[in-house]
């Protein structure tokens, strides 16, 4: 096929003989318009196609081989139009499924390297997809986004989850290094599998679960929301907080790594992160940076002499020397009040210390 060429096929397309068809090697468009038609894997000197589309109407029955196509794949209405993958398919750029189309992934892995957009059906729920590409890439779809495994491997741009586009997952999520998952409002509703991650999520969502509870999430979590947000129970390694209403623990909680609240406390009474009547835990090498403050009961039990353990602000400390013999675990309460009236001029602060080995 030549340079942006563009060919329809109404019928059915066969190669015979000797006979080749080149849709990959140039920029160039085959759609499929007609009715209960066979999508042909093109065996050209590389074999797949350069955009494809499936228009018309009917089931197109796709190829049983792995599928590569190396710019656009579009599912075009009115339709009714429907097709189901029989093997992996390679995408080099975006993913459309349109209005009054279908399009089910099976139980394969995919990759795409540009958007996704759902506005018909997409069953994707036993599927995987790796997003990898080197722009933004956005995940748009009214209905959610159902998948087994989801891998994040652009480390070049952000994957955003566009409008009403909340995720479930089956499987696994997977962050690879320099990885950014927006989440932007939306929400995780669930993990199956585990998470694993050395890239960012940032999360906007004001949902009182706005990913699953009980599991270890790697890399950074960024609370980025425009009003109070909430951190549910589980253990984080890094977490950062630049949300200037605050966020609020739902239960006990572990962070591992660095606990960065960039940004002043929202109140008079509660830090940028208010633990409630609940423990925040801090790992043996977890510190506290930023000029926000954590309010509630933080915990640590792994104690070495002659180490500096911050307690909820990078300047609210605890040093041990190496003499006698140190407490198992300490427990201090950060409260934020009122200056006393016999010495005006006194933090405001409250810190209520408990290193017996007993928990508040």
């Amino acid at each position: 096929m030549s340079f942006f060429s563009h060919l329809r096929i109404e019928n059915a397309i066969t190669l015979t003989g000797t006979g080749v068809l080149e849709a990959l090697l140039l920029h160039n468009t085959i759609e499929y318009n007609g009715a209960g038609q066979t999508v042909i894997n093109p065996n050209g000197s590389t074999e797949g196609y350069q955009n494809l589309i499936l228009s018309g109407t009917g089931t197109k029955t796709m190829p049983g081989s792995d599928l590569t196509i190396g710019g656009t794949f579009t599912l075009s209405g009115p339709g009714p139009v429907s097709a189901t993958a029989l093997d992996t398919i390679t995408i080099g750029e975006s993913l459309s499924v349109g209005s009054g189309t279908s399009l089910n992934l099976g139980s394969f892995g995919h990759t795409v390297g540009g958007d996704l957009s759902n506005s018909g059906t997409l069953s994707s729920s036993s599927a995987s997809i790796d997003f990898n590409g080197s722009v933004q890439q956005t995940i748009t779809s009214s209905a959610g986004i159902s998948l087994d495994d989801l891998t994040i491997s652009n480390s070049a741009d952000t994957v955003l989850l566009g409008t009403s586009t909340n995720c479930s997952l089956s499987g696994d999520l997977i962050l690879g290094s320099g990885a950014i998952f927006n989440l932007g409002t939306n929400a995780i509703s669930s993990v199956s599998g585990s998470v694993s991650s050395s890239g960012i999520i940032l999360c906007g969502s004001t949902s009182s679960t706005p990913v699953p509870t009980g599991l270890t999430w790697g890399g950074t979590f960024v609370f980025k929301g425009s009003s109070a947000q909430t951190i549910v129970a589980g253990t984080y390694n890094n977490v950062s907080i630049i949300n200037t209403s605050g966020v609020n623990s739902a239960s006990k909680l572990t962070i591992n790594g660095i606990m960065d609240l960039p940004v002043a406390n929202p109140s008079s009474a509660k830090g940028v992160l208010d633990m409630g009547t609940d423990t925040l835990l801090l790992g043996p090498s977890a510190t506290n940076t930023g000029i926000g403050e954590i309010t509630g009961i933080i915990q640590r039990t792994t104690l070495v002499a002659e180490t500096e353990y911050t307690f909820g602000h990078p300047q609210a400390n605890v040093y041990f020397s190496n003499v006698g013999t140190l407490p198992t675990q300490i427990c201090i309460k950060l409260t934020i009040g009122t200056a006393p009236t016999w010495r005006t001029g006194a933090v405001q602060r409250i810190y209520d210390r408990n290193g017996s080995g007993l928990l508040y």
